[in-house]
């Protein structure tokens, strides 16, 4: 399991002042594009695209092999985040072009599949599931865990930039650099979660 040691925490904080740091620099020395369609909006949309790409190759992978409950319902789970984070990236349609009266279905469209996809899992876990309690001791045992927390932090610090709580000029393009970070993290982390589905023989 995890355990955040000082060591580790000292390391993740340094790497998260430094990557800000290098941002800064860039910001100054680059007239970077930070609006929808600019460079750190697309290589998002790009990440989360592979990631999702991930999830489905993953998923199927799992249908047509023998698989635990545990990395079925992991798997469920962080494809259904990846949908969901593209969907907030996006908006569901409306950040390019589409009519706010059809962004607005497809994102009810997604919520409703998304939870009730949730739900059926939930349901299936509680009925069949008989050691619980050791379900969520192996789960959070799972490597992605720790990577996961780490992806969130990222994503977590670029919302801190997009309420401009400071009075920065680069604040929209830190919290673009550190989403990037944060997805990249977390794009990493599915693809360490997954690779052994298609490494079995």
């Amino acid at each position: 399991m995890f355990y955040p040691t000082i060591k580790k925490l000292f390391f993740i904080g340094g790497f998260t002042a430094l990557a800000g740091l290098v941002m800064v620099q860039i910001h100054r020395a680059l007239p970077v594009n930070t609006t929808e369609f600019g460079v750190l909006e697309l290589l998002q949309l790009v990440i989360l695209g592979l990631a999702l790409l991930v999830g489905a190759l993953a998923l199927m992978r799992l249908y047509t092999t023998n698989y635990t409950r545990l990395n079925l319902i992991m798997g469920w789970v962080l494809l259904l985040i990846t949908v969901a984070i593209i969907g907030r990236e996006t908006s569901w349609g409306s950040a390019y072009g589409m009519p706010d009266s059809l962004s607005d279905m497809i994102e009810l469209i997604g919520i409703i599949i998304i939870t009730l996809i949730v739900v059926s899992l939930g349901v299936s876990w509680l009925l069949r599931e008989k050691d619980k309690r050791g379900f969520i001791i192996q789960a959070l045992r799972l490597p992605i865990i720790p990577i996961f927390l780490t992806a969130t932090g990222f994503v977590l610090i670029g919302d801190f930039f997009e309420k401009e709580h400071f009075n920065f000029s680069y604040n929209q393009f830190l919290e673009e650099g550190y989403e990037c970070l944060g997805y990249a993290a977390f794009l990493y982390g599915y693809f360490m979660y997954a690779r052994p589905f298609f490494t079995r023989g």
